[in-house]
């Protein structure tokens, strides 16, 4: 009658609100041992025509056994469950569908056995950690914290210590804990091999980067990208600690910053070049360029960052690349470039789901709006579209910069009284 097709090897219905009816026809008591007969057969086919990455049977097969919690009992299928859920999680994490990615992992968490830190520890740590992701994403800071923190109470390996520092230092970020986050990245490199100086004096950079320059004699920045791809998997690991930190450590010391980015080339130069660590490298230019007064390199290495992330396919990071690009355009380009470049790197973070990146993208844009000379009417536009994201994005001294500027554009409009930045129910629409 139009309500059923047949598929292979099984019926399915033709339009979802079938499906629920007949699920509502189903008696309340009935429907777990229902989900989890149409779990498995669907699990069957699955692993007989194989379940292939990017498959979206996982979804249905996942949500089928989730919604049979009650009549799961065997403890090795709950857990073969637990591993299909993290799957699943993982896939809705990287879609940037974070309430879904969070609704799965959850139901990962509650099928793991009472004693799941000494019977499965790897996956109870994989749950976690990117749970603790996931809240963080969503601004669950509280949540966030307390599940990274559970990670790091326990003997993990490094790589997995690492993920939780890394949500710990965002965490820290947000809420203006400034210090705890430098000190958070520093004992994390140091777990991973690679200690640091709480307080680097200037004169150690220079000292650093100038060994850094005679070691760059032999292939030139630029010739950092035909090196050989980084293999080494501690060498891989390390990077990836460097990358997290230089990306949410932005308020903090500058020469601590320019050590490490110092020493991340230097990983490239001993281990082999590596896409991932792109990012950095764009860093790495705005650090040159406005710490050390060194444009030139600064700009070879942001064009060297750009030029890693075009030969590559995906990377999910050309907003960061972009805006540390933007930034070091300051000090070598005309201002209107460096909103356009901005206006660039803000389209891709939006798009790219990154946060962080789209915030302060934001807050830079409508400072070099004003630096540019473009109307009052489009800084405070401007403005007053970025900084409600901002501030949901709990980033307060963006926020607070944002709020100045817009403060700024009403002074000289007329519209508001000299003073402190105002109160947001006083501002004229």
């Amino acid at each position: 009658a139009g309500l059923v097709a047949r598929g292979q090897p099984h019926w399915r219905f033709l339009h979802d609100r079938a499906q629920e009816a007949a699920h509502e026809l189903t008696p309340a008591a009935d429907r777990p041992a229902a989900h989890l007969h149409i779990a498995r057969c669907l699990m069957a086919d699955a692993a007989a025509q194989g379940l292939v990455e990017g498959d979206d049977r996982l979804y249905a097969i996942v949500t089928h056994f989730n919604h049979a919690l009650p009549a799961l009992a065997d403890e090795a299928e709950r857990l073969s469950v637990a591993r299909l859920n993290l799957q699943a999680g993982a896939r809705a994490y990287a879609a940037t569908a974070y309430v879904a990615a969070t609704a799965y992992l959850r139901a990962g968490i509650g099928l793991l056995p009472e004693q799941a830190w000494q019977q499965q520890p790897a996956l109870a740590s994989a749950l976690l950690r990117l749970l603790a992701r996931c809240e963080a994403q969503r601004q669950g800071l509280n949540e966030a914290e307390r599940l990274a923190r559970l990670v790091l109470a326990r003997p993990r390996p490094a790589i997995e210590r690492l993920d939780a520092h890394q949500v710990l230092i965002e965490v820290c970020l947000a809420r203006g804990r400034y210090e705890e986050a430098q000190e958070l990245a520093c004992t994390s490199l140091g777990e991973l091999g690679l200690p640091l100086p709480r307080r680097p004096g200037l004169a150690q950079v220079h000292e650093e980067w100038a060994a850094l320059q005679q070691r760059l004699k032999a292939t030139g920045i630029a010739g950092l990208q035909a090196l050989p791809q980084m293999m080494d998997p501690d060498a891989l690991v390390i990077l990836r600690g460097i990358d997290g930190a230089l990306r949410l450590m932005v308020f903090m010391d500058k020469n601590l910053l320019a050590l490490l980015q110092i020493r991340l080339v230097g990983l490239l130069i001993t281990h082999g070049q590596a896409r991932a660590a792109a990012p950095s490298l764009a860093y790495f230019g705005w650090m040159l360029a406005g710490h050390l007064g060194e444009t030139a390199a600064g700009d070879a290495f942001g064009e060297l960052a750009q030029a890693m992330a075009d030969a590559a396919v995906g990377g999910g990071d050309h907003g960061r690349i972009g805006f540390w690009r933007s930034l070091t355009a300051m000090w070598s380009r005309p201002w209107p470039e460096v909103v356009r470049r901005l206006r660039l790197a803000l389209s891709a973070a939006r798009a790219e789901g990154d946060l962080a990146t789209t915030c302060f993208a934001c807050g830079h844009l409508v400072t070099a709006l004003m630096f540019a000379g473009r109307p009052l009417e489009e800084v405070l536009a401007q403005a007053q579209e970025y900084l409600p994201l901002v501030q949901r994005a709990q980033f307060p001294d963006l926020a607070d910069d944002l709020a100045s500027c817009r403060d700024a554009a009403l002074r000289l409009r007329g519209e508001l009284p000299p003073g402190p930045t105002a109160d947001p129910a006083t501002v004229p629409p």
